[in-house]
């Protein structure tokens, strides 16, 4: 016959196991409470860290690809001065560095252009087909909007020198093609091809009989680059409906537009940014887009200072919210 449990032996195995009990959970209430704000802080800090990667990688793209139309009829388009003139935004803008900066509290608002996707520069003629050093050229999905750039000099309408003309390419191959293998410091060498005639979607040029054509034919040595985007910086609302830094996408050709979403960059208390030309920080362009003004900005250098409060998901109130400050300043 089996003996069961005695009282006394189960109230031994229940006064055991609720020791062990109780020692686990002491030691994962201690443990939380070490690690709960070590984990905020790591992820404050991992929120800044992606942040300014974003940021870092976008005014270093700060006036690549822009033409410019210079109001103050000097044909200098390396100033600093503000993109918009009296308030109201064109393209091309008034200068290829142009910024600005709208200020505000808790975030200031920035606006510049920059090209985000690829250029390519023709390599040689074969038939009716160019040979290219594509760097991430693109045709496909809405892409197909390309400034050329020859001799140095941008392209443009030939009935209105005011605009610079947007063309399309013809059977690009080899989309997205890289160009950083030292092979291609080799001139002979090109990894893409496409048609020698390139369509211009809002324009003319004139060919050597004097008549108005609206397609040009590639030859060696012109640039090719995707049309710019202006940027624009500020703050809103973001998934936690608390606020983010985010920033919008403006493609300057029409035959390419697309609707596309706010990106968010990250969740923030504040963003600020200034001018910096020589010793003035400026954190208000709006007063200084006149040309015909003796205050107009038009600077042979300056830089942008941004400083930001990076933030993580935690509630203001709890325990585990963290913040972290940085400024960064960006130059040209």
């Amino acid at each position: 016959m089996k003996k069961g449990f005695t009282l006394i032996e189960l109230l031994v195995v229940i006064l055991i196991s609720a020791l062990i009990i109780g020692a686990v959970t002491g030691l994962y209430i201690a443990h939380q409470r070490i690690q709960a704000p070590a984990k905020a802080t790591s992820d404050v800090m991992e929120i800044q860290r992606a942040g300014l990667a974003q940021l870092e990688w976008l005014f270093s793209r700060w006036g690549t690809g822009t033409p410019c139309n210079d109001p103050t009829g000097a044909n200098i388009c390396t100033r600093i001065r503000p993109c918009d003139v009296n308030g109201n935004f064109t393209y091309p803008p008034p200068s290829t560095l142009c910024v600005s900066i709208r200020s505000g509290n808790p975030c200031s608002e920035v606006y510049f252009y920059a090209n985000f996707e690829g250029m390519g520069i023709v390599n040689s003629i074969y038939r009716n087909e160019v040979r290219l050093l594509s760097c991430r050229l693109e045709t496909e999905d809405n892409n197909n909007c390309f400034h050329i750039l020859r001799y140095g000099r941008f392209l443009r309408n030939a009935n209105n020198t005011d605009e610079v003309l947007i063309f399309g390419l013809q059977n690009l191959n080899n989309q997205r093609a890289e160009c950083l293998d030292s092979q291609y410091t080799n001139p002979a060498n090109y990894n893409a091809q496409c048609s020698r005639n390139a369509t211009i979607y809002n324009g003319f040029i004139m060919n050597q009989a004097g008549e108005f054509q609206n397609w040009l034919l590639l030859e060696g040595g012109d640039v090719i680059i995707r049309v710019p985007k202006r940027v624009h910086l500020y703050c809103e609302n973001g998934p936690d409906n608390r606020l983010w830094l985010k920033m919008d996408l403006t493609d300057m050709a029409e035959n390419c537009t697309q609707d596309e979403p706010a990106v968010n960059i990250s969740p923030v208390e504040n963003f600020d940014a200034v001018l910096i030309v020589g010793s003035e920080e400026i954190d208000d362009t709006f007063s200084r887009n006149n040309p015909s003004f003796a205050n107009y900005l038009n600077s042979s250098s300056g830089a942008i200072k941004i400083r930001v409060t990076f933030r993580n998901f935690e509630a203001q109130n709890s325990p585990n919210y963290r913040t972290i400050s940085v400024e960064r300043i960006f130059g040209r």
